[in-house]
């Protein structure tokens, strides 16, 4: 992880998702090492987590206080949460079934 903060490996383990601390979020494959892509203008502060919730859909939080989804079949975002008080998101977790996103915060600043 040369810039990388967090990571996660999809769960089929055909590639893996980087968040980095300038706020990219990359995507590589697994097997050949290659960079399939760069997500480079959603955050604004370093990614403290990345989750995939299938094998098509990731989602990463950042202490911009963001927390961004991504189309992997597409390769670009689809939606963007955001809470209603200004907070540093440093994690991030999904339910087995794949329907509740949850982010956690620093106290709000």
């Amino acid at each position: 992880l040369i810039d990388g903060v967090c990571s996660e490996i999809s769960p089929n383990h055909n590639t893996i998702a980087v968040g980095t601390q300038n706020g990219k979020v990359r995507i590589w494959d697994k097997m050949t090492g290659f960079c399939l892509s760069t997500f480079a203008e959603e955050h604004q502060g370093e990614v403290t987590a990345v989750k995939f919730s299938n094998a098509t859909t990731l989602f990463s939080s950042s202490l911009d206080g963001t927390v961004q989804s991504y189309d992997l079949n597409k390769y670009k975002r689809f939606r963007l949460f955001k809470p209603d008080k200004k907070a540093q998101l440093t994690s991030l977790a999904i339910d087995d079934a794949n329907e509740i996103v949850c982010a956690g915060s620093f106290d709000p600043y």
